[in-house]
C-alpha cells in the first residue's frame, strides 16, 4: 500500500553477498570478466555449463584434484571470483585457485572451501594479480569426491571488495551480449545494425552457437524496447518499462512462400566452439521439403525424420505422416516410431535393409516380413502419439539396393505478389538508368505533396530500368507523372524485355487530372515473363525540369511452371476430378500386386470410370496408368477418352506394357501423350466377370503444360545478338552504305578473315523445320557460299544442302533457304570466304520456323 491507494508496485530487488566496506549498492561498473573459453580434466563439453549464466545447470565430476581451466583471452587484472555449489546448503567443498599467464607456470592464489551454505553465487576473494588463464582444483566435499559447479564468475579488482553483480547471478540480459558472426566481433553499442551475408556461424554470450548448414543472409541489431503492462494486459500498470536488446533474425521477405531454411542450435557452446563445430559439423540435412525432412547425427549413427505425406528417402519408405527415429549400429538397427497426428490407426515402414531377427518390439509393432526388405506396421489407434519400439538384427552380408525417392512437391504459385513503391526520392530501387538524371523536391504544394520528384538533367531520352524481385516476373505497375499544364503533354514511352537485351514497346492506361501540375498516371498488367520494365522519357520542350516522375509501383509474382506432374496412388479420391459412385479403396493382399498397398476397385460388375482435369491454365499432355489384372481369368482392356470441355469424348489409344509375375497379379501400364487441347481423360473399366474386384487401378500419372502454339517463326534482322543461341567472337554489325544492301539497315560481318560462326535454337518445346538465310556478296571477287549445319544436341553437326537463290542488286543478294531433319534443334551459319577483305560477305537476315513436338 501506498500514501495514495492500495497498490503496491516494486520495479527490481536485488540480493548481495556480505561486503566489507558495509551496505553498498553495486555499481554498474560491477560486472563479471568475459571469458573466452573453458575446459576441464576430462575434455567433457559439459565443462561450459559452468559460465552459462544459469545456476540451473550443472558440471559434475568425481575425483580428488579434477580442474576447470578459464582463459580469459588476454591477460587481465584478478581480484575475486563467484562460485555457485548446488549441494552448497547440504555439503563444504574444498578446491584451490591457481592463475598463470602462459598455461604454463601456476600461481597459488587461494586453499579453502564453500564458507556459506548457500547454493546461490557466493564471493570469494583472492590474491590480487594479473593472469590469462584461471584454475579452479577441486578436492570432492565432506560427504564424498564428487565435485559439483554450478557458475564461476571472475571479477576485477573492486574498491568495495569482492562484490558479485545480481544481475549475473542467473542470467545477463543487458543488450549487450558479445556477438561473434564467422570470427568477427561485432559492435556492442545501442543503434548497431547490420544486414550480413554468407553466415555460417554465429556466437551470442549467455545463449551459445548457431550454425548455418548454408550459408546464410543473417540480420542483427541492437536496440531498446518499450512497453507497458496495460498494453497486453486490462489493468496493468501504464508506466512504460525499457530493456536493452539484441536481436537476430533470418529475414523471409513480407510474404514467404514454401522458402526454406536451416540451422542447428548450439547451446552454451563458447565462441570457439561454436566456431569448430561449423568446420566440422556432427550433422546431415538429408532432406528437406514438404514431403519429409530428415536430419542425420554423424558420430552415432542417429537419423531422424518427420514424413508429412507417404514417401520415399534413402532407405526408408514411410506409407503414412508419421516420425522415425533409427540408429544405425552396423548389425544392430534401434527404431522408435509414432504418430504425431492423433488420428491414424496404424503406420505402416518399410525400410530398405534386409533383416535377420527382430531382437525386442512393443506388443503394438507387427512384422511383414524381414527380407529382401524390412517391413512393418505399427498400431496406433490410441491416439496417444507415444513412441513404439523396435530393435533389429540386420543381415549385413546382404546388400539391398536403394529405391528411388519421391520427387519434391511443385509448388504451382505464389498466391501473394510483392509490391514494391518507389517514392523516387533516390534511385536505390532501381536497377539501371541513364546519367543525366536527378531529383527535384521544391515546392511540393504543387504537386499533391509530392516532395521528390525525378526529373532530367538535359532534354535528352533518359531512361529508368526496373528489375522483377529474385524468382518472380514483373506482372503489373502503376507510374505517376507530372507535366507543366501550359506545355502540352508528350508521354512516356514504357518497354518490357525477359533479357535486358530485347525490349518491347508497351502501351499502358492512361488517367488523369489537373492540379498546379498535370497528373498523368500510368498502369497496366504486364505480358508474362518481363524481367524488365523501362521507362523512357520522351519529351522535347524547353525545359529539363518538365516532365517529372513521382512514383512508380511494380507488383512480381513468382510465375506458374511450364509443366506440372500429379502422381494419384489413390489412397482416396481427392486427385480426381469426379468419378462414378460403385468404387472403392483396396489395400489388402500388397505383395501380390508389387507392394501396391492401394488400388481402386469396382463394386459392381459394371462400367465404372474416373475422370481426372488439367491442372489450372494447363492442358494435359501425358499421362500413364498402372493397372493390375487377375491372371486367372481373359483381360479385358480399360477403355480410355479425351475431351476439351468434360461433355465431347473422343476415344484415345494409349500404348499398353504388360508385366506378368509368377503368383502376383498381370500388371498392365497404360501410357501416352495426350493430344493438344485436352483438358479431361476418363478411365473406363470394361473388364465383365463375376469378379468385381478385377481390374484394378493403382497408380496414375498426368502430366499437364502450358499451353504453346504449334508453331513458331523466329525473324531475325542481326540489330543484335539477341536472337541468336550463340556465336564465335570476331563477329560486329555493320549499318552503313544501306542503298548498296537494298535497305537493309543493319548486317553481320566478320572482324577478320577467320571462319566465324552464328548458332540458332529451336522454339521452346519445338523442333526446326525450315530456315532461310538473307546474305550480301560483294560482286567484285569470287564469292565463296556459307555453309549450314544442322544438329540435334549442339554437339555433332550435319551439313546442309540448301536452295540458293541470287539477286542482282548492288551487293549481291544470296538467299539460302531449306527444311532440316526431324529433331533438329540448332542450325548454325559459318563464314568461308577467304579473302583479304573480311567485311565479305554479310548477313542480313535470318527466319528460323518451328513446330511443337508432339
Amino acid at each position: 500500500m501506498n500514501s495514495t491507494g492500495p497498490w503496491n508496485s516494486i520495479t527490481e530487488v536485488q540480493l548481495y553477498a556480505p561486503c566489507t566496506a558495509g551496505n553498498l549498492l553495486i555499481l554498474p561498473s560491477v560486472t563479471p570478466l568475459y571469458v573466452n573459453g573453458v575446459t576441464d580434466s576430462t575434455g567433457s563439453s559439459q565443462s561450459a555449463k559452468v559460465k552459462d549464466n544459469d545456476i540451473r545447470t550443472v558440471w559434475s565430476t568425481t575425483g580428488d584434484g579434477q580442474w576447470l581451466k578459464y582463459d580469459l583471452g588476454s591477460s587481465q587484472e584478478i581480484g575475486h571470483v563467484g562460485i555457485s555449489f548446488p549441494n552448497g546448503k547440504d555439503k563444504t567443498s574444498a578446491f584451490d585457485i591457481q592463475t598463470s599467464v602462459d598455461g604454463t607456470t601456476w600461481t597459488p592464489v587461494f586453499s579453502g572451501h564453500n564458507t556459506v551454505l548457500s547454493a546461490e553465487v557466493e564471493a570469494y576473494d583472492v590474491v590480487d594479480t594479473t593472469a590469462r588463464f584461471i584454475k579452479f582444483i577441486f578436492h570432492g566435499n565432506d560427504s564424498d569426491l564428487s565435485n559439483d559447479v554450478s557458475e564461476i564468475q571472475v571479477y576485477a579488482p573492486q574498491a568495495v571488495g569482492p562484490v558479485l553483480d545480481p544481475l549475473h547471478v542467473s542470467k545477463r540480459v543487458k543488450g549487450d551480449e558479445q556477438l561473434v558472426v564467422n570470427g568477427v566481433t561485432k559492435s556492442a553499442g545501442l543503434g548497431w545494425t547490420e544486414a550480413m551475408s554468407n553466415v555460417s556461424y554465429a556466437y551470442l554470450e549467455g545463449t551459445g552457437g548457431y550454425y548455418f548448414p548454408q550459408p546464410t543472409a543473417l540480420k542483427g541489431k541492437r536496440d531498446v524496447s518499450q512497453g507497458s503492462w496495460s498494453q497486453i494486459n486490462n489493468g496493468g500498470a501504464s508506466t512504460i518499462l525499457s530493456k536493452n536488446y539484441l536481436t537476430l533474425w533470418l529475414d523471409h521477405g513480407t510474404n514467404p512462400f514454401y522458402q526454406d531454411y536451416t540451422y542447428v542450435l548450439l547451446p552454451n557452446k563458447s565462441a570457439e566452439e561454436t566456431a569448430s563445430y561449423s568446420l566440422n559439423p556432427n550433422i546431415e540435412i538429408l532432406v528437406n521439403n514438404t514431403n519429409v525432412q530428415a536430419v542425420k547425427e554423424k558420430t552415432q549413427g542417429i537419423l531422424g525424420a518427420n514424413f508429412w505425406v507417404p514417401s520415399t528417402f534413402g532407405y526408408l519408405t514411410a506409407s503414412n505422416p508419421s516420425s522415425i527415429l533409427l540408429q544405425d549400429q552396423g548389425s544392430m538397427l534401434d527404431v522408435a516410431v509414432s504418430d504425431p497426428t492423433h488420428l491414424q490407426a496404424k503406420v505402416t515402414y518399410e525400410i530398405h535393409k534386409a533383416g535377420l531377427s527382430v531382437i525386442a518390439k512393443d506388443p503394438s509393432i507387427t512384422i511383414l516380413q524381414l527380407t529382401p526388405t524390412i517391413k512393418f506396421e505399427v498400431d496406433t489407434q490410441a491416439g496417444d502419439g507415444l513412441s513404439h519400439k523396435l530393435k533389429l538384427q540386420l543381415n549385413t552380408a546382404v546388400s539391398t539396393p536403394l529405391p528411388a525417392p519421391t520427387a519434391p512437391p511443385i509448388h504451382v504459385v505464389d498466391p501473394i505478389p510483392d509490391t514494391i513503391v518507389d517514392v523516387l526520392d533516390d534511385l536505390s530501387l532501381t536497377y539501371a538508368h541513364s546519367s543525366n538524371l536527378k531529383f527535384d523536391r521544391g515546392e511540393p504544394g504543387k504537386f499533391s505533396g509530392d516532395t521528390s520528384r525525378l526529373i532530367r538533367k538535359t532534354i535528352t531520352n533518359e531512361y529508368i530500368i526496373y528489375k522483377a524481385q529474385p524468382n518472380k516476373d514483373i506482372t503489373g505497375f502503376t507510374a505517376k507523372a507530372w507535366f507543366r499544364p501550359q506545355d502540352g503533354v508528350t508521354d512516356f514511352a514504357f518497354y518490357t524485355s525477359t533479357d535486358n537485351v530485347t525490349y518491347t514497346a508497351f502501351t499502358p492506361a492512361k488517367t488523369g487530372g489537373i492540379e498546379n501540375y498535370k497528373e498523368i498516371n500510368y498502369s497496366g498488367m504486364l505480358p508474362t515473363g518481363t524481367q524488365y520494365l523501362k521507362i523512357v522519357y520522351m519529351m522535347n520542350g524547353a525545359y529539363n525540369w518538365n516532365p517529372q516522375l513521382g512514383e512508380v509501383t511494380l507488383t512480381s509474382i513468382v510465375p506458374p511452371p511450364t509443366s506440372i506432374t500429379v502422381v494419384d496412388n489413390v489412397y482416396n479420391d481427392a486427385k480426381m476430378f469426379e468419378r462414378s459412385p460403385n468404387l472403392s479403396i483396396s489395400g489388402s493382399n500388397p505383395s501380390a500386386f508389387g507392394d501396391d498397398t492401394s488400388r481402386l476397385v469396382r463394386l459392381t460388375n459394371t462400367d465404372e470410370y474416373i475422370v481426372y482435369k488439367a491442372e489450372p491454365d494447363k492442358e494435359l499432355r501425358s499421362f500413364s496408368a498402372d493397372t493390375w489384372f487377375w491372371p486367372y481369368e481373359a483381360s479385358t482392356d480399360f477403355q480410355f477418352a479425351i475431351s476439351p470441355d468434360n461433355v465431347n469424348y473422343s476415344s484415345y489409344s494409349p500404348t499398353i506394357a504388360t508385366t506378368s509375375s509368377a503368383g502376383a497379379w498381370n500388371k498392365v501400364t497404360y501410357s501416352g501423350t495426350i493430344p493438344r487441347g485436352t483438358q479431361y481423360i476418363k478411365i473406363i473399366y470394361k473388364q465383365h466377370s463375376s469378379n468385381t474386384w478385377n481390374a484394378q487401378i493403382g497408380k496414375v500419372t498426368l502430366t499437364s503444360k502450358v499451353p504453346t502454339p504449334s508453331s513458331a517463326t523466329v525473324t531475325d534482322d542481326v540489330y543484335n545478338f539477341s536472337k541468336m543461341y550463340e556465336n564465335s567472337g570476331k563477329l560486329s554489325f555493320d549499318t552503313a552504305n544501306v542503298t548498296r544492301f537494298g535497305g537493309d539497315t543493319s548486317r553481320l560481318k566478320r572482324n577478320g578473315n577467320t571462319d566465324e560462326w552464328i548458332v540458332y535454337k529451336a522454339a521452346p518445346d519445338m523442333d526446326m523445320k525450315n530456315y532461310q538465310v538473307e546474305t550480301w556478296f560483294w560482286p567484285f571477287e569470287t564469292s565463296v557460299d556459307f555453309e549450314l549445319y544442322s544438329s540435334p544436341g549442339n554437339g555433332i553437326y550435319t551439313i546442309l544442302s540448301p536452295v540458293k537463290a541470287v539477286s542482282a542488286t548492288d551487293w549481291k543478294k544470296v538467299t539460302y533457304s531449306g527444311n532440316v531433319p526431324a529433331g533438329t534443334q540448332f542450325l548454325k551459319i559459318v563464314y568461308k570466304q577467304n579473302t583479304g577483305n573480311y567485311w565479305h560477305p554479310q548477313i542480313g537476315k535470318v527466319v528460323i520456323h518451328s513446330e511443337a513436338i508432339d
